[in-house]
């Protein structure tokens, strides 16, 4: 009878402690939870959420990119350097004065001979013309290489758009993928005020729910990192402090629906008129230019002079004619023009060369594409109805007492990691698509 009544007594007490910690992790719990939304509330009114959409981030990164604000200065020289190179050799004049100051009959000035001369290198072989058609092929590269940057830029600006698209669908992803944890952890303190589970599946669930939230503070903290990456690609060197310094966040317009690949005949189609492919033909241009104008250095140049000499002493004056030309200008310049032509063929090399490497890279991505279009049908189709139903079964089975609580979060899991692995293929999707338009330099979307 004694051990009875300790043994109801010990009951009570442990009923009593229970009710008394349930109460007051209830209580700590609704605490955490307010200071939660208190915390998520002053980070809200601490950051400023703008939406953007697509054409806008692009928009301002066209503008405000620094990359791509001081290429015009570059573009710029070129007019200057055409004029430069398309002038001719000046005129020179020169004046001499012989048979003066010195002893004898060549004392003073009274014998001596000053001479008046104007001269100038006449070239041949169009030389002044094939200098300007150097520069005018260094400036197409240039304006090729500025073209090439553009769809550089904007393709960064559509990675980290679409990088922050990921993250703001991984957000929704933790959101809803918490709700459903707090729903099963009401279903499991139900059970265990019941007492139909032990203690233990409690706070198993309760470790959980913390690491969900934790897990979702850490996709919002990448947020804001992101948000300043997408920002980045627009301020400049003219954007104020007050600008960099606020805590405005960005958001995207979600694009659901994803482009298809593109055809092999598309793709093909766009190899010649491919930015990187265009850059190395402009190269092999001006290779090209530059062979010309080593090649004319082997014609002969001359020097054509005239003026007049006068004679102190006799008071008359004769005629100048003065005419030079180089020796064995001919046999130097044949290195710099083996030199050239050896690099202009090496240009045309790497040109067909990048030509197959594209082609290469790009049916690689188109491969690549068909392969993640065909995962995310399955994972739609298939995976996920089949996790979903096995969510179900397994909620059931736990709230029956057939299943323990490892087996029902197991479902849960596998249902959230679905879910999370259709993000990522989606997020490595976009980022494919994006290189493969670059490598294009053209839109390849149906």
């Amino acid at each position: 009878m004694i051990f009875r009544k300790k043994m109801k007594r010990q009951a009570g007490s442990l009923c009593g402690l229970l009710v008394l910690t349930l109460s007051i992790s209830g209580l700590s719990m609704a605490e955490a939870s307010d200071d939660i939304k208190s915390l998520s509330k002053s980070s809200a009114e601490r950051a400023e959420i703008q939406k953007i959409s697509l054409t806008q981030a692009l928009a301002k990164a066209l503008e405000q990119n620094p990359r791509l604000t001081q290429y015009p200065m570059y573009l710029r020289q070129y007019d200057l350097k055409k004029l430069i190179a398309s002038r001719k050799p000046a005129w020179e004049l020169t004046v001499a004065a012989e048979n003066i100051l010195g002893s004898g009959d060549f004392s003073g000035i009274d014998s001596a001979e000053i001479s008046v001369m104007v001269q100038r290198l006449f070239e041949s072989a169009d030389k002044a013309e094939k200098r300007a058609q150097l520069v005018d092929s260094e400036l197409q590269l240039e304006q090729q290489s500025y073209q090439s940057l553009k769809l550089e830029v904007l393709a960064d600006t559509r990675r980290n758009y679409f990088q922050l698209q990921k993250l703001q669908l991984l957000e929704a992803w933790a959101k809803d993928n918490l709700k459903q944890q707090l729903a099963a952890l009401k279903t499991v303190q139900r059970l265990a005020r019941a007492g139909a589970i032990n203690q233990a599946d409690k706070h198993k669930m309760r470790l959980q729910v913390e690491a969900s939230q934790s897990l979702k503070k850490n996709i919002q903290a990448e947020l804001a990192v992101q948000s300043m990456r997408l920002q980045g690609l627009w301020s400049g060197l003219d954007t104020s402090t007050a600008e960099l310094a606020d805590d405005r966040q960005w958001r995207v317009e979600l694009l659901a629906e994803l482009p298809k690949a593109p055809s092999k005949a598309d793709i093909l189609s766009g190899l010649d008129s491919a930015p990187d492919y265009l850059v190395a033909s402009a190269k092999s241009r001006v290779a090209q230019s530059a062979w010309q104008l080593s090649n004319s250095l082997q014609q002969l140049d001359f020097n054509v002079g005239v003026g007049l000499r006068r004679f102190q002493s006799s008071r008359d004056q004769a005629l100048l004619l003065e005419f030079s030309i180089p020796l064995q200008q001919a046999q130097r310049a044949k290195a710099d023009i083996k030199l050239s032509h050896s690099d202009w063929q090496i240009k045309q090399a790497e040109q067909a060369q990048l030509r197959w490497q594209l082609q290469q890279r790009l049916l690689l991505l188109r491969q690549s594409l068909l392969n993640d279009q065909a995962q995310m049908s399955r994972i739609k189709k298939q995976l996920l109805p089949e996790a979903q139903n096995y969510q179900d079964a397994a909620k059931i089975a736990y709230e029956a007492g057939q299943y323990t609580l490892l087996q029902w979060l197991d479902a849960q899991l596998e249902v959230a990691d679905i879910k999370r692995q259709l993000i990522e293929i989606q997020g490595d999707y976009w980022n494919k698509w994006i290189e493969l338009e670059r490598l294009i330099g053209r839109s390849t979307a149906n």
